[in-house]
C-alpha cells in the first residue's frame, strides 16, 4: 500500500526562493554593462517562476500518479540526455 505525504517542509520554498533571487543576482551583476545580453536575466526569471511553480503543485499529486507515471517520465529524461548528447550545439 502506498502511504501519500501528508507533510510539506515549510522551510525548503524559502530556501529555493532565496537561492533563486541569489542566482539571479550574480547573473545580474554578470550580464551589467553587456548589452547584447540583457535579455538573459529576463529568460532566468521566467524558468525561475515556472519552476517554482511547478515545485509548488507537485506536492498536490497523489503519490498514486506520480509512481504509474515514473516510467513514462524516466523515458522522457532519457530520450532528451541522449538527444543533448547527439545532437549538435547550435551555440556561436
Amino acid at each position: 500500500m502506498i502511504q501519500e505525504n501528508k507533510r510539506f517542509e515549510i522551510y525548503l520554498p524559502f530556501i529555493v526562493l532565496a537561492l533563486m533571487v541569489y542566482g539571479l543576482l550574480v547573473l545580474r551583476s554578470a550580464v551589467l554593462g553587456n548589452p547584447g545580453i540583457p535579455s538573459l536575466f529576463l529568460r532566468q526569471l521566467v524558468w525561475n517562476s515556472g519552476a517554482f511553480l511547478v515545485m509548488m503543485m507537485v506536492p498536490m499529486l497523489r503519490g498514486k500518479l506520480i509512481k504509474d507515471s515514473s516510467f513514462f517520465l524516466y523515458v522522457i529524461a532519457s530520450v532528451l540526455l541522449v538527444y543533448v548528447l547527439v545532437i549538435p550545439s547550435t551555440a556561436r
